[in-house]
């Protein structure tokens, strides 16, 4: 047995529950996250999922603010289909290869696991596109630049005024991500 993250609370205390995985739940975790075809079907749609449920802070049609989607996304992952279904191929897995049939308590453990890997995927999905935007917007920023004349037109000063804004605006929430 060895000691597994189950849960991730809120972002501001990462807080790691553990709980003893026993072998059975263990293998259930190393096939959900290593098999290939588990990956590419299920994984990649829950992460998107995810990340488009938190970046719109909906989900199930809720209007959530922005602490409350991360406290609940790990439970609302965890029942997810494309999740289940992941879960459920895994264990035919382990059932096939390691011919241990895994308990309910070994696949809720494993759920857990498994939705608290999609959420840390989803978050750095969500970092990644946003360092991407930034980098965008710079770039925008340094063509109005080396494209100006001395006199530039008032629009073209509003612009770049607005392309500040949304570069300082994308900064703060890198730092506070």
């Amino acid at each position: 047995m060895t000691s597994t993250p189950l849960l991730l609370t809120n972002k501001k205390d990462t807080i790691m529950k553990t709980k003893e995985l026993s072998h059975a739940a263990q293998n259930l975790v190393i096939y959900v996250r290593n098999e290939c075809e588990i990956y590419d079907r299920y994984t990649l749609e829950a992460v998107a999922m995810v990340v488009k449920a938190k970046c719109t802070n909906d989900i199930n049609g809720a209007r959530l603010d922005d602490v409350t989607a991360w406290d609940n996304l790990s439970f609302w992952i965890g029942w997810q289909t494309v999740t289940k279904k992941a879960i459920q191929a895994a264990a035919k897995l382990v059932r096939k290869y390691d011919h241990i049939t895994p308990t309910a308590a070994d696949i809720e453990a494993a759920t857990k696991v498994y939705a608290a890997n999609i959420i840390d995927k989803a978050k750095y999905q969500i970092r990644r596109d946003k360092q991407e935007k930034l980098g965008r917007l710079k770039h925008e920023l340094q063509n109005y630049i080396d494209n100006a004349s001395f006199g530039l037109p008032e629009t073209r000063r509003r612009n770049m005024i607005l392309l500040h804004w949304d570069i300082r605006k994308f900064e703060r929430e890198l730092q506070n991500a």
